[in-house]
């Protein structure tokens, strides 16, 4: 079975494929799924295309997305005769979905492919929030009961089947020639907590491994028991809490850690009939490998759910839903009072959250399966206590800038004309680029260095400019900008120009700025001038310019 994008479009461009669509089916999608006016259909996996272009055949204008090239590029030539298909190359589990058109989709198609989906829980939750009210999400599958034993990878036996269908509020089940044919609606999901059997009296301890990946996704398993559970189990003779979680995590997941990257967050204590259960939650801040199910008879695989759709997937065990509730605080409704004992703040410092392990460990495939051992996301621990500079690494991050707002004796603003891009104006200053340097000691520096000249001599604060993360700029922006004050023709002369910052210098009135400037840009310029002429400084926060402002 292939594994990845390259894999697949080798298999697709040897001429293979898959089961043709059937009668069967084409009539179950007519008269299960009849496209509405405008019906828009999103089909998953789409292949050779088949589907896709059946499906326009019914109404709908179509997005058919596969992560193999060779699939869309045989799909492109086998239906280049079907009307109303979007081709897109995306690969469903990791990348960014907003490519998917906006206001959703009336069907959702996976045929064929959902068995091979990893994170299966979290790829539903993704598709069901892009389905419009009324829609329906319809998987087309092989079952186990129907597959010869060398070929059961592909399909589904009644139990992954069950976990499909449970966390949807009307499900319908047909066959097609072998094939389960399910059709979905009303997604929405519930949340219950679940018990296991009666725990051996009198006393358990054990620990629960709270492990995220890169972006913040949580592992948790599908258990034979029907629920799903952290990584954990008992705290054997001799043995930390620390110590355990990393056992029990490679034991059942594969996945290496050391006890130096565990993190022991809170202890949890309730009551279990007549049996105190005691619970570690602890916090693997790093690890290597790819999950997989280690023990079958236990588990039957590993995912990696997002902490926001926790509350609508279905049967969490107990001690794993209290140990998520301590490092995402009230995202999970119904909870049994447990006692929580924090640690004491003056207890050793765990490992910084989120930073690679020093020593031997030897590297291992990160998450995805290949590559470099992977860092975990930093997750906030409310009303946990941490030392400063854990605490520091879960705040968001943000850059600063400072910058001086100058005019000539006629009150025109001068600004300095970018190297990068000829169409946007700038004014003399920069980013802080040392940990001890203020923003006025920025302002002085940056213009300076950009102009040759020092313009002020006492900071005279006329804006603070606040902008969110946009584009390819991950962290906040805050810009501080200073009064440079009125220049005389003379000082506007001796300017000498930094030839890799800025080509030109201008000055021009405020309303002529304004034809020459983006919108976004001259909002801040009229902002700060009337700033100055007011004599009281402003707060200004923008949202990001579209693509191609300045």
């Amino acid at each position: 079975m292939a594994h990845d994008s390259s894999d697949w479009s080798r298999h697709y461009d040897e001429g293979r494929g898959f089961r043709p669509l059937g009668a069967v089916e084409r009539g179950l999608l007519a008269r299960h799924t009849p496209a509405p006016e405008g019906g828009r259909a999103l089909d998953v996996g789409c292949g050779t295309g088949e589907l896709a272009a059946h499906l326009t055949t019914l109404g709908y204008t179509v997005d058919a997305l596969d992560f193999a090239e060779g699939a869309l590029d045989r799909a492109r030539k086998e239906q280049e005769d079907a009307q109303g298909v979007r081709w897109l190359r995306l690969d469903i589990e990791r990348d960014d979905l907003s490519v998917l058109r906006d206001g959703g989709y009336d069907l959702i198609t996976l045929r064929l492919a959902y068995a091979f989906v990893r994170d299966r829980t979290r790829v539903m939750h993704e598709l069901a929030a892009r389905l419009r009210p009324g829609g329906a999400l319809v998987v087309i599958t092989p079952v186990e009961a129907n597959t010869p034993e060398e070929r059961r990878r592909i399909a589904l036996d009644e139990d992954e089947i069950d976990v499909l269908a449970e966390t949807w509020g009307e499900v319908e089940r047909c066959d097609a020639d072998g094939l389960a044919f399910l059709v979905l609606r009303g997604p929405g999901g519930s949340f219950e907590v679940v018990e296991k059997r009666r725990p051996q009296p009198h006393a358990v301890f054990g620990a629960c491994a709270v492990v995220t990946d890169a972006d913040g996704r949580v592992l948790l398993g599908r258990s034979t028991r029907g629920m799903w559970e952290l990584p954990g189990g008992r705290v054997e003779t001799g043995e930390s809490a620390q110590a355990a979680a990393v056992r029990e995590l490679a034991e059942e997941t594969g996945l290496r850690a050391r006890c130096e990257d565990a993190q022991l967050l809170t202890i949890l204590h309730d009551d279990r009939a007549d049996v105190v259960r005691v619970s570690a939650v602890v916090r693997v801040t790093a690890w290597s490998g790819t999950p997989r199910a280690s023990e079958p008879h236990r588990f039957t695989r590993w995912e990696w759910h997002d902490p926001h759709d926790l509350a609508g997937s279905g049967r969490v065990f107990a001690p794993s839903a209290s140990a998520l509730a301590v490092v995402w605080p009230g995202l999970l409704p119904n909870l049994s009072r447990v006692h929580s004992y924090s640690l004491c703040p003056h207890a050793d410092v765990p490992p910084r959250i989120g930073t690679e392990p020093t020593g031997t460990e030897p590297t291992g495939t990160g998450p995805t399966g290949t590559g470099p051992r992977r860092k975990a996301a930093p997750v906030r621990t409310s009303g946990i206590w941490l030392p400063p500079e854990q605490y520091v690494a879960t705040l968001p991050k943000a850059t600063v800038y400072a910058c001086f707002f100058v005019t000539d004796r006629d009150d025109r603003p001068i600004q300095l004309r970018s190297v990068r891009n000829p169409a946007l104006w700038q004014w003399p200053g920069g980013n802080l680029d040392d940990p001890g340097e203020t923003p006025w000691d920025c302002a002085l520096r940056e213009c300076m260095e950009e102009t040759g000249l020092r313009i002020a001599d006492e900071p005279r604060l006329l804006a603070v400019h606040f902008l969110p993360p946009t584009g390819g700029w991950t962290t906040h922006k805050v810009g501080f900008v200073f009064d440079g004050g009125q220049l005389d023709q003379d000082m506007i002369d001796r300017m000498v120009l930094d030839p890799d910052e800025h080509t030109e210098v201008a000055v021009r009135p405020l309303e002529e700025w304004r034809t020459r400037m983006s919108p976004f840009s001259f909002r801040r310029l009229a902002a700060v001038a009337e700033a100055r002429r007011t004599g009281s400084a402003c707060y200004l926060a923008q949202s990001p310019p579209s693509p191609g402002a300045h």
